[in-house]
């Protein structure tokens, strides 16, 4: 059987998404419409939209289908349980209840009566569609991957990658990593310099240091991660019209507004900040200050909430801590962890003044402002539903810092990983003139002697 699955394979080893006439494959027998689809396919088919709806089904982001994952969408399309499962089994050619990307791309690819039928149902389904529209549009898993736009899916998520983003990963779970411009660079340290302030509190292990020097910044693109902060905005978008704009929550407009923010709209001609809906969704750039093990662990599997409080306790509640200010994004620091990950991020070396905080695009939404720990008060407001985050003012009651607090991590995109190093050089020169004045004169050899025996 003609398998269009070579095609797509020998597309993605060259590198395009269309494949050629150029085959060695053996002519055909089949009836005329098959002949047809395979034939418009051969021309058409798009890899990438076969990728991208086999990562909408594979939602937990393992590489694989299971049968519950398959079932919850297919269900939602008013596929019965038992053809949900024929055509499980249709694809799990390995018989280890798990589809693969290669068996996906296998059935997509395929011609079998089974395939055609269901992949009519999953690709072309709408209530409003009748049989015949869809027999008319020969529907079958390799038309639907041509026809369906893998930049939105059912809920209104836009999956389009920002402008400035070099070309999306291949897979779901592959992560690139591109290292900015300098020009770029010098902007984050503009940024870290801004909001450094001479404030330490409780969260702080150690002593505070003069400056942070950024070492390196580097853009991290992640496909699976990006598709659930964008469905995550839009289902906020859909639950919330507009929200409360974050820099008024304190009563004055001129001194509410995010200090990363501020700085990064300056030149947006490098930061791009202003490609965030920050009025409609209170979207902001935060920081997150971790290890450099941390980062890489975040930047791969996203944060995750069963992990709040493990670091800088929960004053505010038990969610994602984020912050504007780069000096209380350092706090959260407890250790490098470089000599682990050494050389993970921009060929680093094993330095042990090399620490990382992650800057973040976040949704905030509507925020719940406090200016103290109430953690009543924070559940109340939360169970309302009236409220998406928490924004602990401790800047506005003891001159410290705003924290942003985050209870769902997929409102939480991890964009840019930045390294950097701590100075102490105004303590480290005090330390040296303590200790040169502290140091002992020579020892009178003759002891408690005062005057010489032989003078």
């Amino acid at each position: 059987m003609w398998r269009v699955a070579q095609r797509v394979r020998s597309a993605e080893q060259d590198g395009q998404g269309v494949q050629h006439e150029k085959s060695s494959t053996p002519a055909c027998n089949e009836s005329k419409v098959r002949g047809d689809l395979i034939k418009q396919a051969s021309h058409d088919v798009r890899v990438e939209a076969i990728k991208d709806k086999f990562f909408h089904l594979d939602m937990d982001g393992d590489g694989t289908v299971s049968f519950k994952e398959m079932s919850t969408l297919f269900m939602k399309l008013g596929m019965a349980e038992t053809q949900i499962e024929s055509m499980f089994n249709d694809m799990d050619k390995s018989g280890d209840q798990k589809i693969s990307y290669e068996e996906f791309v296998d059935w997509a690819c395929g011609t079998s009566e089974a395939r055609t039928e269901y992949g009519e149902q999953y690709m072309f389904h709408k209530q409003e569609q009748k049989k015949a529209e869809m027999e008319a549009k020969v529907a079958s898993a390799a038309v639907f991957c041509m026809t369906v736009k893998p930049e939105q899916d059912e809920h209104g998520a836009i999956y389009e990658t920002p402008s400035y983003w070099d070309a999306a990963p291949e897979h779901s779970r592959t992560i690139k990593r591109c290292e900015t411009s300098e020009a770029f660079k010098d902007e984050i340290q503009k940024m870290v310099n801004a909001t450094w302030k001479e404030r330490r509190t409780r969260d702080r292990k150690g002593e505070l240091p003069d400056s942070l020097e950024v070492l390196s910044v580097e853009r991290v693109q992640h496909a699976h991660l990006w598709k659930e902060y964008c469905r995550a905005k839009a289902h906020l978008s859909q639950e919330r019209n507009s929200c409360t704009p974050l820099h008024t929550l304190d009563g004055d407009p001129d001194t509410g507004r995010v200090k990363t923010m501020e700085v990064l709209l300056q030149n947006i001609d490098v930061t791009h900040a202003d490609d965030l809906a920050a009025d409609a969704l209170n979207e902001v750039y935060l920081l997150h200050g971790t290890s450099v093990a941390g980062a890489n662990g975040i930047t791969t599997h996203g944060f995750e909430l069963r992990r709040a409080g493990s670091n800088a306790g929960t004053m505010f509640g038990s969610g994602c801590y984020l912050a504007e200010a780069s000096s209380k994004s350092d706090e959260y620091v407890r250790d490098t962890g470089v000599s682990k990950a050494a050389g993970m991020f921009g060929g680093q070396s094993e330095d042990e003044n090399v620490y990382a905080f992650l800057m973040c695009r976040v949704l905030c939404g509507e925020l719940f402002r406090v200016t103290k720990s109430d953690i009543p008060a924070i559940d109340d407001a939360l169970e309302s539903g009236k409220f998406d985050a928490v924004l602990g003012d401790r800047e506005a009651s003891v001159g410290t810092y705003r924290e942003f607090v985050i209870f769902d991590e997929h409102c939480i995109y991890p964009e840019y990983m930045i390294l950097y190093r701590r100075n102490f050089s105004k303590k480290d020169d005090l330390l040296g003139k303590i200790k040169t004045m502290q140091q002992p004169t020579q020892a009178n050899p003759f002891g408690s002697v005062k005057k010489n025996p032989f003078g």
